[in-house]
């Protein structure tokens, strides 16, 4: 009576190499299970950390955030020692007890960001807004630093 082999000769590269069927099996269900961490890694770090434009124009500085599917309650500003502090909740709520989730891709928690105010800026006249779910705030330059304001030309030497 003839041995059966459980294993399968594979050629590459000139190379003779021998694959187990259930070690190849395990290594592509091993794939699998990364591939979904690591794009559950960037869901969550979108709102951990969500991302920000910043801008300047000659009176103003302004940073803008997409904070999808939050309301301006979830979100809370303030600012000491020239630095703004973010803070933001993202909240899960769900009233369908009776649905199995086999992927989840939506994100949920918690974020937090800080910002350095720049010197030139009228801290009193800082404003807010969110709309659509993108929050903007507006960062006035101050009547003094607007005034004081220069171009410098550049001379070739």
């Amino acid at each position: 009576m003839a041995k059966r082999s459980t294993s399968i000769p594979v050629h590459t590269h000139g190379e003779n190499r021998v694959f187990h069927p259930l070690a190849t099996l395990r290594h592509e269900a091993e794939n699998v299970f990364d591939r979904f961490s690591r794009g559950w890694q960037h869901f969550r770090s979108m709102i951990n950390r969500p991302r920000a434009d910043a801008s300047e124009s000659k009176d103003d500085y302004e940073i803008s955030m997409e904070l999808p599917g939050m309301d301006e309650g979830d979100i809370e500003l303030t600012m000491a020692d020239g630095v703004l502090y973010m803070r933001g909740e993202k909240r899960h709520e769900y009233e369908e007890r009776d649905r199995d989730y086999y992927v989840m891709e939506r994100a949920y928690g918690v974020f937090r960001r800080a910002f350095q105010i720049p010197d030139d800026v009228d801290s009193e006249k800082i404003h807010a807004k969110f709309g659509k779910g993108v929050l903007t705030i507006s960062f006035p330059r101050s009547i003094v630093a607007k005034k004081n304001r220069r171009k410098i030309r550049v001379k070739a030497s």
